[in-house]
């Protein structure tokens, strides 16, 4: 059990041996040592390397995993307050969950360590929200990643400084001193358009079928950003043609949704490469 569950946590499945899942584990100290596991696999492996090599502080120095702090704890703030306010649940029982729902989403882990399906709306909304962000690029995790999160918030930045600076002043898109070239940025852009895409047909598709608009979301988006959490609606009593919906999400999370376009494109295999003159 504990191999399966360590597993699990560090690739970011989110398999429980347990049908409670971690939930069944034994207290919370249990559960948040599997959670950190998580996370760590939520960190870009490579950071590792460069920690082993020049120190600890290239892990604290690095943009993404500040970023990825600073999502946990804005998440878990949000959690508390929605457990408390609108939830109903004690500000003790609340204040264990809050951090273990917000790392089980933004790592896109999936461990449960309460029903999901019984959390109020803004909870749910909140955790649907970390999951499409996901964690660091490079790492297990799924979602559009930290990175390009970064890098969108980054290009409304320049497009702000554009207005108001002078004619042919040339303002590079970077991120911790990283330098971004125009392909990268239209790569992060066709991603995340790409991703919203997929998820709002996919909703539709579950809406149709009538399913709870929100819970449908939350599934749909657990799908897609590889995540394994439930709102209640995935069951194996679902329609055919909505588990294939989710195979095709799942797909498409864990291949990244491009790749997985140019797989299924009938050109790659059956047309013919032009060559360059």
């Amino acid at each position: 059990d504990t191999v399966a569950q360590v597993l699990a946590a560090i690739s970011t499945g989110g398999f429980s041996t347990r049908d409670a899942s971690i939930a069944a584990l034994g207290g919370w100290p249990v559960q948040a040592v599997l959670l950190l596991i998580a996370l760590a696999g939520a960190i870009s492996f490579t950071l590792y390397d460069q920690m082993w090599r020049r120190g600890w502080r290239s892990l604290v120095d690095d943009v993404g995993v500040r970023t990825l702090v600073v999502l946990l704890l804005v998440a878990t703030l949000l959690l508390f307050v929605e457990m408390v306010v609108v939830g109903g649940r004690s500000w003790t029982e609340s204040l264990t969950l809050a951090p273990m729902l917000a790392a089980t989403a933004q790592s896109t882990t999936g461990f449960a360590p309460t029903d999901i399906a019984a959390l109020d709306p803004g909870s749910k909304l909140v955790l649907i929200l970390a999951m499409v962000i996901g964690g660091d690029s490079g790492s297990a995790a799924g979602g559009i990643k930290v990175v390009r999160l970064l890098l969108i918030l980054r290009l409304l930045q320049v497009v702000f400084l554009r207005a108001t600076l002078p004619r042919g002043a040339v303002v590079d898109v970077e991120i911790g001193g990283r330098r971004f070239a125009p392909q990268d940025v239209q790569a992060t852009l066709g991603i995340a358009l790409l991703y919203i895409s997929a998820a709002v047909v996919s909703w539709l598709a579950f809406v149709l079928d009538g399913a709870p608009p929100l819970d449908s979301l939350f599934d749909v988006v657990s799908a897609l950003s590889t995540t394994g959490l439930s709102a209640g609606v995935v069951a194996p009593g679902l329609a055919p043609a909505l588990k294939i919906v989710l195979c095709l999400d799942m797909l498409m999370g864990r291949l990244e949704i491009v790749a997985f376009l140019v797989l299924v494109y009938p050109g790659t295999w059956l047309g013919r490469r032009s060559r360059a003159t």
